[in-house]
Protein backbone atom coordinates (compact mmCIF):
# COMPACT_ATOMS: atom_id res chain seq x y z
CA UNK A 1 0.00 0.00 0.00
CA UNK A 2 3.50 2.11 0.14
CA UNK A 3 6.52 2.51 -1.79
CA UNK A 4 9.68 1.63 0.59
CA UNK A 5 12.17 3.47 -1.25
CA UNK A 6 15.00 2.31 1.50
CA UNK A 7 14.56 -1.59 1.48
CA UNK A 8 14.27 -1.28 -2.81
CA UNK A 9 17.65 1.09 -2.62
CA UNK A 10 19.48 -1.40 -0.56
CA UNK A 11 18.08 -4.19 -2.39
CA UNK A 12 16.42 -6.54 0.71
CA UNK A 13 12.54 -7.32 1.52
CA UNK A 14 11.04 -8.35 4.74
CA UNK A 15 13.74 -9.69 7.76
CA UNK A 16 16.10 -9.65 4.92
CA UNK A 17 19.98 -9.17 4.88
CA UNK A 18 22.30 -7.20 2.92
CA UNK A 19 25.04 -8.96 1.18
CA UNK A 20 27.81 -7.12 3.43
CA UNK A 21 25.62 -8.25 6.02
CA UNK A 22 25.82 -11.63 5.34
CA UNK A 23 29.99 -11.40 4.59
CA UNK A 24 30.12 -9.88 8.60
CA UNK A 25 28.23 -12.65 9.98
CA UNK A 26 30.02 -15.38 7.88
CA UNK A 27 33.14 -13.44 8.98
CA UNK A 28 32.29 -13.57 12.25
CA UNK A 29 31.20 -17.04 12.62
CA UNK A 30 33.81 -19.19 10.75
CA UNK A 31 36.10 -17.59 13.03
CA UNK A 32 34.19 -18.26 16.64
CA UNK A 33 30.77 -19.37 18.16
CA UNK A 34 27.77 -17.93 16.65
CA UNK A 35 26.82 -16.33 20.19
CA UNK A 36 30.36 -14.67 20.08
CA UNK A 37 30.00 -13.82 16.44
CA UNK A 38 26.45 -12.26 17.02
CA UNK A 39 28.70 -10.11 19.61
CA UNK A 40 31.10 -9.10 17.67
CA UNK A 41 28.71 -7.68 15.45
CA UNK A 42 26.99 -5.81 18.01
CA UNK A 43 30.88 -4.48 18.96
CA UNK A 44 31.68 -3.46 15.57
CA UNK A 45 28.84 -2.39 14.07
CA UNK A 46 26.39 -1.46 16.66
CA UNK A 47 23.44 -3.30 16.27
CA UNK A 48 22.50 -7.00 16.74
CA UNK A 49 20.38 -9.95 15.27
CA UNK A 50 19.56 -13.10 16.92
CA UNK A 51 21.85 -15.95 17.25
CA UNK A 52 20.25 -18.25 15.61
CA UNK A 53 20.21 -15.71 12.41
CA UNK A 54 23.92 -15.56 12.74
CA UNK A 55 24.64 -19.64 12.24
CA UNK A 56 21.90 -20.02 9.39
CA UNK A 57 23.43 -17.07 7.45
CA UNK A 58 26.77 -18.36 8.50
CA UNK A 59 25.88 -22.40 7.52
CA UNK A 60 24.13 -21.25 4.54
CA UNK A 61 27.25 -19.88 3.23
CA UNK A 62 29.37 -22.55 4.04
CA UNK A 63 26.90 -25.07 2.80
CA UNK A 64 27.32 -23.08 -1.00
CA UNK A 65 31.50 -22.83 -0.37
CA UNK A 66 31.39 -26.70 -0.07
CA UNK A 67 28.88 -27.06 -2.96
CA UNK A 68 31.34 -24.59 -5.42
CA UNK A 69 34.20 -26.74 -3.93
CA UNK A 70 32.88 -30.07 -4.67
CA UNK A 71 31.73 -28.98 -8.55
CA UNK A 72 34.79 -27.44 -9.50
CA UNK A 73 37.19 -28.03 -12.38
CA UNK A 74 38.91 -30.90 -11.11
CA UNK A 75 40.63 -31.53 -13.98
CA UNK A 76 44.26 -32.62 -12.62
CA UNK A 77 46.56 -32.05 -15.76
CA UNK A 78 49.64 -30.50 -15.27
CA UNK A 79 51.77 -28.09 -17.08
CA UNK A 80 55.20 -28.74 -18.61
CA UNK A 81 56.96 -26.12 -16.17
CA UNK A 82 55.44 -25.55 -12.57
CA UNK A 83 57.61 -24.68 -8.66
CA UNK A 84 60.68 -26.71 -8.51
CA UNK A 85 59.61 -28.25 -5.32
CA UNK A 86 56.65 -28.41 -3.20
CA UNK A 87 56.51 -29.62 0.23
CA UNK A 88 53.21 -32.03 1.11
CA UNK A 89 52.19 -32.93 4.36
CA UNK A 90 48.62 -34.38 5.98
CA UNK A 91 46.97 -35.41 9.45
CA UNK A 92 44.00 -36.42 10.90
CA UNK A 93 42.38 -34.76 14.04
CA UNK A 94 39.29 -36.03 15.88
CA UNK A 95 36.10 -33.66 16.16
CA UNK A 96 33.30 -34.50 18.28
CA UNK A 97 30.49 -35.36 16.32
CA UNK A 98 27.04 -34.99 17.56
CA UNK A 99 24.03 -37.56 16.69
CA UNK A 100 20.25 -38.01 17.83
CA UNK A 101 18.93 -41.55 18.93
CA UNK A 102 15.74 -40.38 18.96
CA UNK A 103 14.51 -42.81 21.51
CA UNK A 104 13.69 -41.18 24.23
CA UNK A 105 11.47 -37.70 24.78
CA UNK A 106 13.93 -35.79 26.70
CA UNK A 107 16.41 -34.82 24.38
CA UNK A 108 19.23 -34.39 26.05
CA UNK A 109 19.05 -38.67 26.80
CA UNK A 110 19.23 -39.24 22.38
CA UNK A 111 22.46 -37.10 22.11
CA UNK A 112 25.50 -39.41 21.59
CA UNK A 113 28.97 -37.64 21.14
CA UNK A 114 31.11 -39.57 18.58
CA UNK A 115 35.07 -38.35 17.33
CA UNK A 116 35.29 -38.43 14.09
CA UNK A 117 38.35 -37.87 12.21
CA UNK A 118 38.75 -34.84 10.10
CA UNK A 119 41.78 -35.18 7.76
CA UNK A 120 43.77 -32.16 6.29
CA UNK A 121 46.32 -32.04 3.59
CA UNK A 122 48.89 -29.04 3.05
CA UNK A 123 50.83 -28.44 0.10
CA UNK A 124 53.47 -25.27 -0.03
CA UNK A 125 55.86 -24.33 -2.94
CA UNK A 126 59.53 -24.45 -1.49
CA UNK A 127 60.71 -20.54 -0.50
CA UNK A 128 56.90 -19.61 -0.71
CA UNK A 129 54.53 -18.07 2.01
CA UNK A 130 51.51 -19.50 1.15
CA UNK A 131 50.38 -22.76 1.94
CA UNK A 132 47.10 -24.33 0.31
CA UNK A 133 44.50 -26.73 2.45
CA UNK A 134 42.04 -29.29 1.75
CA UNK A 135 40.00 -31.01 4.20
CA UNK A 136 37.73 -34.33 4.50
CA UNK A 137 35.73 -36.23 6.85
CA UNK A 138 35.44 -38.93 4.35
CA UNK A 139 37.45 -41.79 3.75
CA UNK A 140 41.39 -41.73 2.97
CA UNK A 141 40.92 -42.04 -0.54
CA UNK A 142 38.78 -39.29 -0.79
CA UNK A 143 41.87 -37.07 0.89
CA UNK A 144 44.21 -38.54 -1.15
CA UNK A 145 42.32 -36.85 -4.67
CA UNK A 146 42.18 -33.90 -2.53
CA UNK A 147 45.84 -33.70 -1.95
CA UNK A 148 46.26 -34.08 -5.78
CA UNK A 149 44.59 -31.42 -6.29
CA UNK A 150 46.29 -29.10 -3.42
CA UNK A 151 49.60 -29.90 -5.01
CA UNK A 152 48.38 -28.34 -8.31
CA UNK A 153 47.08 -25.48 -6.43
CA UNK A 154 50.46 -24.86 -5.17
CA UNK A 155 52.19 -24.93 -8.35
CA UNK A 156 52.99 -28.32 -9.01
CA UNK A 157 53.86 -29.24 -12.97
CA UNK A 158 55.48 -31.99 -14.63
CA UNK A 159 58.96 -31.17 -13.50
CA UNK A 160 58.18 -30.46 -9.61
CA UNK A 161 59.98 -32.96 -6.94
CA UNK A 162 57.50 -34.01 -4.40
CA UNK A 163 58.82 -33.73 -0.55
CA UNK A 164 56.29 -35.60 1.51
CA UNK A 165 56.40 -35.94 5.14
CA UNK A 166 53.86 -37.76 7.94
CA UNK A 167 53.88 -39.27 11.41
CA UNK A 168 54.10 -42.37 10.21
CA UNK A 169 50.20 -43.52 9.74
CA UNK A 170 50.20 -46.32 6.95
CA UNK A 171 47.23 -44.32 5.32
CA UNK A 172 49.23 -41.28 4.92
CA UNK A 173 52.05 -43.38 2.99
CA UNK A 174 49.95 -44.92 0.83
CA UNK A 175 48.41 -41.84 -0.35
CA UNK A 176 51.22 -40.21 -1.00
CA UNK A 177 52.53 -43.16 -3.80
CA UNK A 178 49.62 -43.07 -5.23
CA UNK A 179 48.36 -39.86 -5.77
CA UNK A 180 51.80 -37.16 -5.44
CA UNK A 181 54.78 -40.07 -6.68
CA UNK A 182 57.16 -38.31 -4.22
CA UNK A 183 60.75 -38.00 -4.52
CA UNK A 184 61.22 -38.37 -0.77
CA UNK A 185 58.77 -39.32 1.99
CA UNK A 186 59.99 -38.80 5.41
CA UNK A 187 58.51 -40.12 8.75
CA UNK A 188 58.33 -36.75 10.91
CA UNK A 189 61.80 -36.79 12.83
CA UNK A 190 59.91 -34.94 16.11
CA UNK A 191 57.63 -38.05 16.15
CA UNK A 192 60.63 -40.61 15.96
CA UNK A 193 61.89 -38.53 18.53
CA UNK A 194 59.05 -39.49 21.06
CA UNK A 195 60.01 -42.98 20.50
CA UNK A 196 64.08 -42.66 21.75
CA UNK A 197 62.49 -40.27 24.41
CA UNK A 198 60.02 -43.77 25.80
CA UNK A 199 63.62 -45.71 25.29
CA UNK A 200 66.16 -43.45 26.86
CA UNK A 201 65.17 -44.48 30.44
CA UNK A 202 65.59 -47.76 29.59
CA UNK A 203 69.01 -47.46 27.50
CA UNK A 204 70.83 -44.47 28.94
CA UNK A 205 73.96 -45.64 30.95
CA UNK A 206 75.97 -42.51 29.56
CA UNK A 207 74.66 -38.75 29.25
CA UNK A 208 73.32 -36.84 26.83
CA UNK A 209 72.28 -40.59 24.77
CA UNK A 210 68.84 -39.21 23.40
CA UNK A 211 71.06 -36.10 22.02
CA UNK A 212 73.59 -38.61 20.82
CA UNK A 213 70.68 -40.33 18.81
CA UNK A 214 69.12 -37.32 17.47
CA UNK A 215 71.99 -36.49 16.34
CA UNK A 216 73.03 -39.47 14.30
CA UNK A 217 69.59 -39.67 12.48
CA UNK A 218 70.22 -36.34 11.43
CA UNK A 219 73.09 -37.64 10.31
CA UNK A 220 71.57 -40.84 8.26
CA UNK A 221 72.95 -42.96 10.73
CA UNK A 222 70.84 -45.03 12.12
CA UNK A 223 72.35 -47.94 11.87
CA UNK A 224 74.37 -46.50 15.12
CA UNK A 225 70.75 -45.92 16.90
CA UNK A 226 69.46 -49.48 16.13
CA UNK A 227 72.92 -50.95 17.67
CA UNK A 228 72.82 -48.68 20.73
CA UNK A 229 69.31 -50.10 20.91
CA UNK A 230 69.32 -53.97 20.47
CA UNK A 231 71.25 -54.71 23.85
CA UNK A 232 68.25 -53.85 25.49
CA UNK A 233 65.47 -54.86 23.68
CA UNK A 234 63.02 -56.03 26.07
CA UNK A 235 61.07 -59.79 25.27
CA UNK A 236 58.53 -59.68 22.45
CA UNK A 237 55.29 -58.29 24.30
CA UNK A 238 51.94 -56.60 22.89
CA UNK A 239 52.07 -53.89 25.40
CA UNK A 240 54.31 -50.69 23.91
CA UNK A 241 53.97 -49.19 27.10
CA UNK A 242 56.51 -51.99 28.70
CA UNK A 243 58.14 -52.51 26.06
CA UNK A 244 59.61 -49.10 24.71
CA UNK A 245 63.06 -49.83 23.25
CA UNK A 246 61.86 -52.70 21.45
CA UNK A 247 58.78 -50.35 20.19
CA UNK A 248 61.51 -48.10 18.75
CA UNK A 249 63.62 -50.62 16.97
CA UNK A 250 60.66 -51.49 15.86
CA UNK A 251 59.73 -48.58 14.38
CA UNK A 252 62.80 -47.77 13.08
CA UNK A 253 63.63 -50.84 11.83
CA UNK A 254 60.09 -50.87 9.56
CA UNK A 255 60.76 -47.81 8.17
CA UNK A 256 64.25 -47.50 6.97
CA UNK A 257 63.40 -45.57 3.90
CA UNK A 258 61.50 -42.92 5.39
CA UNK A 259 64.62 -41.53 7.12
CA UNK A 260 66.91 -39.20 4.82
CA UNK A 261 66.82 -36.72 7.24
CA UNK A 262 70.39 -35.93 6.37
CA UNK A 263 69.79 -35.45 2.25
CA UNK A 264 66.52 -33.20 3.25
CA UNK A 265 68.49 -30.88 5.44
CA UNK A 266 71.16 -30.62 2.62
CA UNK A 267 68.38 -29.40 0.48
CA UNK A 268 66.92 -26.75 2.71
CA UNK A 269 63.82 -28.93 3.30
CA UNK A 270 61.56 -29.87 6.72
CA UNK A 271 61.92 -32.77 8.21
CA UNK A 272 59.36 -32.44 10.34
CA UNK A 273 55.67 -32.21 10.06
CA UNK A 274 54.87 -28.65 11.63
CA UNK A 275 53.21 -27.01 8.53
CA UNK A 276 50.08 -29.85 9.27
CA UNK A 277 50.35 -29.28 12.75
CA UNK A 278 50.18 -26.11 12.44
CA UNK A 279 47.51 -26.17 9.99
CA UNK A 280 45.45 -28.50 11.68
CA UNK A 281 45.27 -25.94 14.68
CA UNK A 282 44.33 -22.59 12.98
CA UNK A 283 42.48 -24.35 10.12
CA UNK A 284 40.62 -27.31 12.04
CA UNK A 285 40.46 -27.03 15.85
CA UNK A 286 40.45 -23.19 15.91
CA UNK A 287 36.55 -23.17 15.17
CA UNK A 288 35.60 -26.92 15.29
CA UNK A 289 36.94 -27.82 18.89
CA UNK A 290 36.40 -25.06 20.80
CA UNK A 291 35.31 -25.56 24.25
CA UNK A 292 31.24 -26.13 24.41
CA UNK A 293 30.91 -26.45 20.59
CA UNK A 294 29.28 -30.01 18.98
CA UNK A 295 28.25 -30.68 15.15
CA UNK A 296 26.83 -32.53 13.47
CA UNK A 297 28.60 -34.23 10.56
CA UNK A 298 27.50 -32.44 7.49
CA UNK A 299 27.98 -29.07 9.55
CA UNK A 300 31.20 -30.08 10.83
CA UNK A 301 32.18 -30.99 6.77
CA UNK A 302 31.15 -27.79 5.54
CA UNK A 303 32.53 -25.51 8.16
CA UNK A 304 35.91 -27.11 7.91
CA UNK A 305 35.59 -26.51 3.75
CA UNK A 306 34.58 -22.91 4.34
CA UNK A 307 37.68 -22.50 6.32
CA UNK A 308 39.84 -23.90 4.02
CA UNK A 309 38.90 -21.67 1.41
CA UNK A 310 39.94 -18.80 3.89
CA UNK A 311 43.13 -20.13 4.82
CA UNK A 312 43.26 -20.42 1.38
CA UNK A 313 43.00 -16.71 0.34
CA UNK A 314 39.90 -17.44 -1.37
CA UNK A 315 37.75 -15.55 0.09
CA UNK A 316 37.37 -12.17 -1.51
CA UNK A 317 36.89 -14.15 -4.58
CA UNK A 318 34.01 -16.58 -3.08
CA UNK A 319 32.37 -13.27 -2.31
CA UNK A 320 32.92 -11.35 -5.60
CA UNK A 321 31.04 -14.32 -7.44
CA UNK A 322 28.76 -14.05 -4.81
Amino acid sequence: SYIRILPQALGIGDKGHTRRLQRALSDFGLERSFEKATAALKEHYGFSVPVSTTARITLEHADKIAAELHDRDNALKLPNQGADCIIAEADGSFVPIVTSTGKYSDRRKNRKTQYKEARLCACQAKDSSQVFYESSFEDVDAIGTLWKQCAKQAGRGLNTRIHCLGDGAPWIQKQAQQNLSPQRYLVDFYHVCEYLSAAEPSCSGKARWFTTQKNRLRSNRVERVLADLEPFLEGSKEDETSTPVLSAHRYLSNRLDQLDYAGSLAEGLPIGSGLIESGHKHVIQARLKIPGASWNEENAQIIAQARTLRANEQWDEYWSKN
